[in-house]
């Protein structure tokens, strides 16, 4: 017999699966990429492994962080090789968000 699952099982795979800002904006990919911030923390990363990690298009990925460096919550760190390394500023502009967002992700899992 065949496994089936339902739109509704699907939802909350999806919604469990996803950071806090993806699952309340549906995916969205600036969402997902700020996610990813909660995995990272201070840790640095490229465009093709945040790419990777978020199933985003390499140019979607790098759209975004221009973005996010403009506002000065991603700061271009060392080049890796031909690969620029990034960082979130968790510390500084990130912090309020971080806290939320972990505390948004506990009170799912509870």
């Amino acid at each position: 017999m065949r496994n089936v699952r339902t739109n509704d099982q699907k939802m909350r795979n999806d919604y469990f699966d996803s950071g806090p800002l993806a699952s309340i904006l549906k995916g969205d990919a600036g969402a997902r990429i700020l996610d990813q911030a909660l995995l990272l923390g201070n840790g640095e990363f490229t465009v093709s492994h945040m790419a990777e990690g978020t199933n985003l298009s390499y140019k979607t990925v790098q759209s975004y962080l221009k973005h996010l460096e403009s506002i000065k919550w991603v700061t271009a760190t060392r080049k890796m090789g031909n690969a620029q390394a990034y960082r979130f500023n968790v510390e500084n502009h990130m912090s309020k968000f971080i806290k939320w967002a972990t505390d948004y992700q506990k009170r799912r899992t509870d």
